[in-house]
Protein backbone atom coordinates (compact mmCIF):
# COMPACT_ATOMS: atom_id res chain seq x y z
CA UNK A 1 0.00 0.00 0.00
CA UNK A 2 2.81 2.43 0.89
CA UNK A 3 4.67 1.62 -2.33
CA UNK A 4 1.71 2.08 -4.67
CA UNK A 5 -0.09 5.03 -3.05
CA UNK A 6 1.64 8.39 -2.68
CA UNK A 7 0.81 12.07 -2.54
CA UNK A 8 1.45 14.36 -5.51
CA UNK A 9 2.54 17.93 -4.75
CA UNK A 10 2.64 20.55 -7.50
CA UNK A 11 3.41 24.25 -7.30
CA UNK A 12 2.16 27.00 -9.59
CA UNK A 13 3.52 30.51 -9.71
CA UNK A 14 1.16 33.38 -8.88
CA UNK A 15 0.48 34.25 -12.51
CA UNK A 16 -0.11 30.65 -13.49
CA UNK A 17 -2.13 29.47 -10.56
CA UNK A 18 -4.87 32.06 -10.17
CA UNK A 19 -7.26 30.20 -12.48
CA UNK A 20 -6.44 26.70 -11.29
CA UNK A 21 -9.66 26.60 -9.25
CA UNK A 22 -11.58 26.31 -12.50
CA UNK A 23 -9.98 22.95 -13.28
CA UNK A 24 -10.28 21.83 -9.67
CA UNK A 25 -14.04 22.35 -9.90
CA UNK A 26 -14.19 19.50 -12.41
CA UNK A 27 -15.40 16.70 -10.16
CA UNK A 28 -17.57 14.69 -12.53
CA UNK A 29 -20.57 15.13 -10.25
CA UNK A 30 -22.71 15.92 -13.30
CA UNK A 31 -22.27 12.32 -14.45
CA UNK A 32 -22.32 10.46 -11.16
CA UNK A 33 -20.13 8.86 -8.51
CA UNK A 34 -18.18 6.81 -11.07
CA UNK A 35 -16.98 9.97 -12.77
CA UNK A 36 -16.04 11.54 -9.44
CA UNK A 37 -13.81 8.55 -8.65
CA UNK A 38 -12.18 8.88 -12.07
CA UNK A 39 -11.24 12.50 -11.34
CA UNK A 40 -10.00 11.76 -7.83
CA UNK A 41 -7.50 9.02 -8.74
CA UNK A 42 -4.20 9.72 -10.48
CA UNK A 43 -1.97 7.02 -11.97
CA UNK A 44 1.70 7.38 -12.76
CA UNK A 45 0.95 6.95 -16.45
CA UNK A 46 -1.35 9.99 -16.24
CA UNK A 47 1.71 12.23 -15.93
CA UNK A 48 2.81 11.41 -19.50
CA UNK A 49 -0.16 12.95 -21.37
CA UNK A 50 -0.36 15.78 -18.83
CA UNK A 51 3.26 16.78 -19.43
CA UNK A 52 2.72 16.45 -23.17
CA UNK A 53 -0.18 18.92 -23.06
CA UNK A 54 1.79 21.30 -20.84
CA UNK A 55 4.78 21.23 -23.19
CA UNK A 56 2.66 21.48 -26.33
CA UNK A 57 3.84 18.09 -27.60
CA UNK A 58 1.81 15.24 -29.11
CA UNK A 59 0.71 12.61 -26.61
CA UNK A 60 2.84 9.45 -27.11
CA UNK A 61 1.11 6.89 -29.30
CA UNK A 62 1.33 3.96 -26.84
CA UNK A 63 0.05 5.96 -23.89
CA UNK A 64 -3.13 4.82 -22.11
CA UNK A 65 -3.02 7.37 -19.30
CA UNK A 66 -5.40 10.30 -18.93
CA UNK A 67 -4.51 13.93 -18.43
CA UNK A 68 -4.97 15.45 -14.98
CA UNK A 69 -7.20 18.54 -15.41
CA UNK A 70 -6.15 20.05 -12.08
CA UNK A 71 -2.55 20.29 -13.36
CA UNK A 72 -3.44 22.24 -16.50
CA UNK A 73 -2.81 26.00 -16.41
CA UNK A 74 -5.42 28.50 -17.62
CA UNK A 75 -6.06 28.41 -21.34
CA UNK A 76 -5.06 32.06 -21.84
CA UNK A 77 -1.58 31.22 -20.51
CA UNK A 78 -1.29 28.24 -22.84
CA UNK A 79 -2.31 30.51 -25.70
CA UNK A 80 0.52 32.91 -24.88
CA UNK A 81 -1.57 35.81 -23.60
CA UNK A 82 -0.79 36.11 -19.86
CA UNK A 83 -2.16 39.66 -19.67
CA UNK A 84 -5.74 38.73 -20.48
CA UNK A 85 -8.27 40.46 -18.26
CA UNK A 86 -10.42 38.42 -15.90
CA UNK A 87 -13.57 39.08 -13.97
CA UNK A 88 -12.62 39.22 -10.29
CA UNK A 89 -14.79 39.34 -7.24
CA UNK A 90 -14.37 41.73 -4.32
CA UNK A 91 -11.57 39.60 -2.86
CA UNK A 92 -9.58 39.51 -6.07
CA UNK A 93 -10.44 35.90 -6.94
CA UNK A 94 -11.59 34.66 -10.27
CA UNK A 95 -15.35 34.28 -10.31
CA UNK A 96 -17.39 31.44 -11.79
CA UNK A 97 -17.98 33.22 -15.11
CA UNK A 98 -14.49 32.25 -16.18
CA UNK A 99 -15.60 28.60 -16.34
CA UNK A 100 -16.93 29.32 -19.83
CA UNK A 101 -13.38 30.10 -20.95
CA UNK A 102 -11.47 27.32 -19.18
CA UNK A 103 -13.75 24.27 -19.19
CA UNK A 104 -13.91 24.07 -23.02
CA UNK A 105 -10.09 24.02 -23.13
CA UNK A 106 -9.98 21.15 -20.64
CA UNK A 107 -12.68 19.31 -22.59
CA UNK A 108 -10.66 19.71 -25.80
CA UNK A 109 -7.56 18.29 -24.11
CA UNK A 110 -9.52 15.31 -22.76
CA UNK A 111 -11.08 14.74 -26.19
CA UNK A 112 -7.63 14.60 -27.81
CA UNK A 113 -6.42 12.27 -25.08
CA UNK A 114 -9.41 9.93 -25.42
CA UNK A 115 -9.07 9.83 -29.22
CA UNK A 116 -5.37 8.95 -28.91
CA UNK A 117 -6.04 6.14 -26.42
CA UNK A 118 -8.85 4.69 -28.53
CA UNK A 119 -6.67 4.79 -31.64
CA UNK A 120 -3.93 2.86 -29.87
CA UNK A 121 -6.27 0.25 -28.36
CA UNK A 122 -8.15 -0.37 -31.60
CA UNK A 123 -4.92 -0.65 -33.62
CA UNK A 124 -3.39 -2.98 -31.05
CA UNK A 125 -6.50 -5.16 -31.02
CA UNK A 126 -6.57 -5.39 -34.84
CA UNK A 127 -2.87 -5.93 -35.54
CA UNK A 128 -1.36 -7.52 -32.41
CA UNK A 129 -3.52 -9.41 -29.93
CA UNK A 130 -7.27 -9.08 -29.93
CA UNK A 131 -8.56 -7.35 -26.82
CA UNK A 132 -11.76 -8.58 -25.10
CA UNK A 133 -14.72 -7.82 -27.34
CA UNK A 134 -17.01 -6.93 -24.44
CA UNK A 135 -14.57 -4.43 -23.00
CA UNK A 136 -13.88 -2.83 -26.37
CA UNK A 137 -17.61 -2.53 -27.05
CA UNK A 138 -18.19 -0.86 -23.69
CA UNK A 139 -15.32 1.57 -24.31
CA UNK A 140 -16.68 2.40 -27.76
CA UNK A 141 -20.09 3.21 -26.29
CA UNK A 142 -18.63 5.47 -23.58
CA UNK A 143 -16.45 7.28 -26.10
CA UNK A 144 -19.41 7.68 -28.45
CA UNK A 145 -21.52 9.21 -25.69
CA UNK A 146 -18.71 11.58 -24.73
CA UNK A 147 -18.18 12.62 -28.35
CA UNK A 148 -21.90 13.28 -28.81
CA UNK A 149 -22.06 15.52 -25.73
CA UNK A 150 -18.87 17.29 -26.75
CA UNK A 151 -20.14 17.99 -30.27
CA UNK A 152 -23.37 19.32 -28.79
CA UNK A 153 -21.36 21.68 -26.58
CA UNK A 154 -19.28 22.84 -29.54
CA UNK A 155 -22.43 23.66 -31.48
CA UNK A 156 -23.29 26.33 -28.89
CA UNK A 157 -20.04 28.27 -28.46
CA UNK A 158 -21.79 31.32 -27.04
CA UNK A 159 -23.78 29.45 -24.39
CA UNK A 160 -23.46 30.78 -20.87
CA UNK A 161 -23.85 27.33 -19.32
CA UNK A 162 -20.79 25.06 -19.37
CA UNK A 163 -22.60 21.96 -18.07
CA UNK A 164 -22.34 20.20 -21.41
CA UNK A 165 -18.58 20.68 -21.43
CA UNK A 166 -18.45 19.39 -17.86
CA UNK A 167 -20.48 16.32 -18.81
CA UNK A 168 -18.18 15.70 -21.75
CA UNK A 169 -15.15 15.96 -19.45
CA UNK A 170 -16.71 13.46 -17.06
CA UNK A 171 -17.47 10.97 -19.83
CA UNK A 172 -13.98 11.30 -21.31
CA UNK A 173 -12.46 10.67 -17.87
CA UNK A 174 -14.66 7.61 -17.39
CA UNK A 175 -13.49 6.31 -20.77
CA UNK A 176 -9.83 6.86 -19.89
CA UNK A 177 -10.25 5.25 -16.48
CA UNK A 178 -11.98 2.19 -17.96
CA UNK A 179 -9.25 1.90 -20.61
CA UNK A 180 -6.58 1.75 -17.89
CA UNK A 181 -8.60 -0.83 -15.95
CA UNK A 182 -8.92 -3.04 -19.03
CA UNK A 183 -5.21 -2.67 -19.78
CA UNK A 184 -4.25 -3.80 -16.29
CA UNK A 185 -6.57 -6.78 -16.50
CA UNK A 186 -5.39 -7.89 -19.94
CA UNK A 187 -1.66 -7.16 -19.78
CA UNK A 188 -1.01 -7.97 -16.12
CA UNK A 189 -1.47 -11.71 -15.87
CA UNK A 190 0.17 -14.28 -13.60
CA UNK A 191 0.34 -18.01 -14.39
CA UNK A 192 -0.39 -19.32 -10.90
CA UNK A 193 -0.03 -22.98 -11.88
CA UNK A 194 3.30 -22.39 -13.62
CA UNK A 195 4.61 -20.37 -10.67
CA UNK A 196 3.60 -23.16 -8.25
CA UNK A 197 5.33 -25.78 -10.42
CA UNK A 198 8.50 -23.69 -10.55
CA UNK A 199 8.55 -23.26 -6.77
CA UNK A 200 8.00 -27.00 -6.33
CA UNK A 201 10.92 -27.85 -8.62
CA UNK A 202 13.21 -25.43 -6.76
CA UNK A 203 12.25 -26.88 -3.35
CA UNK A 204 12.68 -30.47 -4.58
CA UNK A 205 16.09 -29.67 -6.06
CA UNK A 206 17.18 -28.07 -2.79
CA UNK A 207 16.09 -31.13 -0.79
CA UNK A 208 17.94 -33.50 -3.14
CA UNK A 209 21.07 -31.37 -2.95
CA UNK A 210 20.88 -31.27 0.86
CA UNK A 211 20.46 -35.05 1.04
CA UNK A 212 23.44 -35.58 -1.26
CA UNK A 213 25.65 -33.31 0.84
CA UNK A 214 24.67 -35.01 4.10
CA UNK A 215 25.24 -38.47 2.66
CA UNK A 216 28.58 -37.45 1.20
CA UNK A 217 29.73 -36.13 4.58
CA UNK A 218 28.63 -39.34 6.26
CA UNK A 219 30.59 -41.46 3.78
CA UNK A 220 33.67 -39.32 4.35
CA UNK A 221 33.47 -39.94 8.09
CA UNK A 222 33.18 -43.70 7.59
CA UNK A 223 35.83 -44.07 4.91
CA UNK A 224 38.90 -42.32 6.28
CA UNK A 225 42.01 -44.60 6.08
CA UNK A 226 43.50 -46.21 9.17
CA UNK A 227 46.36 -47.98 7.48
CA UNK A 228 46.98 -51.26 5.65
CA UNK A 229 45.33 -54.49 6.75
CA UNK A 230 46.84 -57.91 6.10
CA UNK A 231 44.55 -60.93 6.27
CA UNK A 232 46.48 -64.18 6.88
CA UNK A 233 45.47 -67.72 7.72
CA UNK A 234 46.80 -70.07 10.40
CA UNK A 235 49.75 -70.97 8.18
CA UNK A 236 50.79 -67.33 7.95
CA UNK A 237 49.83 -67.30 4.29
CA UNK A 238 48.64 -63.86 3.24
CA UNK A 239 45.17 -63.95 1.80
CA UNK A 240 44.36 -60.24 1.34
CA UNK A 241 46.39 -57.09 1.57
CA UNK A 242 44.14 -54.06 1.41
CA UNK A 243 44.04 -50.48 2.63
CA UNK A 244 41.83 -50.54 5.66
CA UNK A 245 39.01 -48.16 6.40
CA UNK A 246 36.99 -47.77 9.55
CA UNK A 247 34.08 -49.76 8.17
CA UNK A 248 36.33 -52.52 6.85
CA UNK A 249 38.18 -52.85 10.13
CA UNK A 250 34.95 -53.12 12.07
CA UNK A 251 33.69 -55.87 9.78
CA UNK A 252 36.93 -57.87 9.48
CA UNK A 253 37.99 -60.85 11.62
CA UNK A 254 41.65 -61.84 11.17
CA UNK A 255 41.67 -64.52 13.88
CA UNK A 256 40.24 -67.24 11.69
CA UNK A 257 40.75 -68.66 8.23
CA UNK A 258 37.51 -67.18 6.94
CA UNK A 259 37.48 -63.42 7.14
CA UNK A 260 34.81 -61.04 5.92
CA UNK A 261 35.29 -57.47 4.78
CA UNK A 262 32.12 -55.42 4.33
CA UNK A 263 32.44 -52.56 1.88
CA UNK A 264 30.44 -49.37 2.13
CA UNK A 265 28.50 -49.95 -1.07
CA UNK A 266 27.10 -53.29 0.08
CA UNK A 267 29.82 -55.43 -1.51
CA UNK A 268 30.79 -58.40 0.70
CA UNK A 269 34.15 -60.06 0.24
CA UNK A 270 34.50 -63.39 1.97
CA UNK A 271 37.98 -64.85 2.41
Amino acid sequence: EEETNAALFTHFSVGCGMDVSVALNLSGSEIGKHAEEAFQSIHQIDLVPTLSILLGLPIPYANIGGIVPSLLPPSHLIGGNPKKEHANDSEGNINGSNDNQEIPAVAAALALNAAQVWRYLSTYSDEANALPVGDMTALREILGSAATVYRSALSHPDANDSNEYRKACGLFKIFLNEAVTMGKRVWTRFDTFGMACGIGVVVLSALIALYSVLRSNNNLNNDYHLGVINIIDRNNKMLVRDRCTKSKLAASDNTGVRNTIRYNWGQILEL
